[in-house]
């Protein structure tokens, strides 16, 4: 059979994957498996393509954030939510202790089986909240009553405890004891409250209030015997974890401090300029309020940042400082049972200072704020409401039109490799990488691949900088992309090269765009791409 093969075959792979070495361990394993054991060994010629990538600009930017418009034209569209307040925020129901109970004041005195010592007393828990908080009704969603039970007389007692404040589908939540004699360890009973719902308005005309009965009588299986003064049973009544579904009622006068805070953005993540200048952005800073009560809102201190270059701008735009929202309405749909209510506030060119903010590529937004809940006070007559999914939302929707000019932009991709078990690799002799490339943008580009270790260390890189630049496309005189132009460029597998690629273990590509000098604004659109395949043509070692 013949020691001495050409192969070439176009294999298209993706960039995450470097499979040449794994196939040229297979060609070696198909050359040994066809001699018999010697000592000589023979030169494999290879071309193979290791890379066949279409890049364009969403190749690396994550989240799918950009869109075209009707034009062609990309935009960068990034939706934040800087705060999001939910009901417990707004209304939390306090866990409240109550001692209850009754006990014998009379002088001693025996008492039967099936005598009644007290019928119907009224009990009324009064809720304690801040900020002149005043409900009248809850449905809830989770929440627990525990009652703790003693009884110090001799003799069992039957004790019905009831709430007519307190109703599931219509049936009021009662608790039934009957509590053994000198029973003064205590028992103790949970209840859960969700579905209930509450009745805050007591007896009527009130607010925070639950009413509550109970009646004690001597069980009717009892004996005859004395009752002491103090005899009698006491209770330990607690509301627990108490959740709302829904309130209704008023809110309070309050104010809610938006703590120094931030929203990542994460403009540069892999996209980084010299440079950059924006022809327009807008920022929509959008207030969702799904409350049933009026709010002003104020945002402040908000700063762009980008860490990377260290560098910050503060925003300087009117109209957040003090942002008037109306309350949600009720729709009367069980599926949909309220209409919130929505205000925004729009940034542009015009207005402010967005686009310096955003041409600083920046990783995150820095803010604080306030927001104050009813300042006009109780103008709905205790008829403020919220369900347990309600939110007080801001949100910031950025849109950036990518016309803009720069000195230059780079674009950066990761791809994950390891090469440490492949052990050909040491038999290379001699190779190049051939890169063709096919490029629609507007401008030249650079490229670069750098070999990263374990660490993520530059270990190595794969271009030469006297080797590394392509054509940019055809244009017409609106700067728009006519044709596309393609080019190759040929670079030398060097040996120190291979030694480092069996350390390998990503390869970050570096792509920078570069401009012309003084350059008008470039649109960059949809159909702008640039095509780039990598073929490494080598000399290879079968050894034996």
């Amino acid at each position: 059979m013949g020691f001495y093969r050409t192969a070439e075959r176009i294999i298209f792979v993706n960039m995450r994957y470097l499979s040449l070495f794994l196939w040229l361990g297979a060609l070696g394993l198909l050359f040994g498996s066809c001699r018999k054991k010697t000592e000589t060994s023979w030169d494999v010629d290879v071309i193979a393509p290791i890379i066949n990538a279409d890049l364009n600009m969403g190749n690396f930017l994550e989240d799918n954030l950009f869109n075209s418009d009707n034009t062609g034209l990309l935009h960068l569209n990034i939706n934040r939510n800087i705060a999001s307040l939910k009901l417990d925020t707004l209304i939390a129901i306090p866990d409240t202790i109550i001692t209850s109970g009754y006990t014998w004041t009379l002088f001693p005195v025996s008492i039967g089986p099936g005598q009644i010592l007290a019928s119907g007393v009224q009990q009324p828990l009064t809720f304690n909240f801040p900020n002149g908080i005043g409900l009248r009704y809850v449905s809830m969603d989770k929440g627990q009553l525990k009652v703790e039970f003693k009884n110090s007389y001799s003799q069992p007692i039957d004790f019905k405890y009831s709430f007519p404040g307190i109703t599931k589908n219509g049936v009021m939540l009662e608790v039934n004891e009957t509590l053994a004699g000198y029973d003064t360890t205590g028992r103790v009973r949970y209840y859960d409250l969700g579905g209930y719902q509450l009745n805050m308005t007591g007896n009527g005309g009130q607010i925070n209030t639950l009413s509550q009965n109970y009646s004690v009588k001597v069980s009717p299986g009892a004996q005859t015997a004395t009752i002491q003064t103090g005899q009698g049973v006491t209770l330990k009544i607690s509301y627990k974890d108490l959740i709302p579904q829904y309130v209704e009622g008023y809110f309070g006068k309050q104010t809610i401090t938006l703590k120094p805070d931030s929203a990542k953005l994460d403009i540069a993540k892999n996209f980084t300029a010299s440079n950059f200048k924006l022809n327009s952005a807008t920022v929509e800073f959008k207030v969702i309020n799904d409350f049933g009560c009026e709010l002003s809102a104020g945002l402040g201190n908000i700063v762009s940042v980008n860490k990377v270059q260290n560098t910050q701008l503060p925003l300087n735009a009117q109209g957040l400082s003090n942002i008037n929202i109306n309350r949600a309405n009720k729709t009367g749909l069980w599926y949909s049972p309220y209409s919130p209510s929505i205000k925004q506030i729009i940034l542009n060119n015009t207005n402010s200072n967005v686009k310096q903010c955003l041409e600083l590529l920046p990783d995150y937004l820095k803010y604080s704020g306030s927001i104050d809940v009813n300042p006009l006070g109780n103008t709905s007559g205790f008829n403020d409401f919220a369900y347990l999914n309600s939110a007080i939302r801001i949100d910031a929707n950025i849109d950036i039109p990518m016309v803009f000019n720069a000195d230059h932009f780079d674009l950066t991709a990761l791809s994950t490799v390891n090469l440490s078990q492949v052990k050909q690799i040491n038999n290379i002799n001699h190779g190049r990488f051939i890169i063709k490339t096919v490029n629609g943008f507007p401008f030249s580009a650079r490229l670069q691949a750098y070999m990263l270790d374990s660490l993520n260390t530059t270990i190595d890189s794969v271009f030469t900088a006297a080797n590394n630049t392509i054509a940019p496309g055809i244009v017409n005189a609106q700067n728009t992309v006519v044709a596309s132009t393609g080019s190759e460029l040929s670079i030398p597998v060097e040996f120190n090269r291979i030694g480092n690629l069996k350390k390998t273990r990503k390869i970050k590509i570096v792509a920078r765009l570069v401009m012309p000098p003084n350059p008008p604004d470039i649109k960059l659109l949809e159909t702008y791409r640039l095509s780039m395949k990598i073929i490494v043509d080598v000399n290879y070692n079968v050894r034996p």
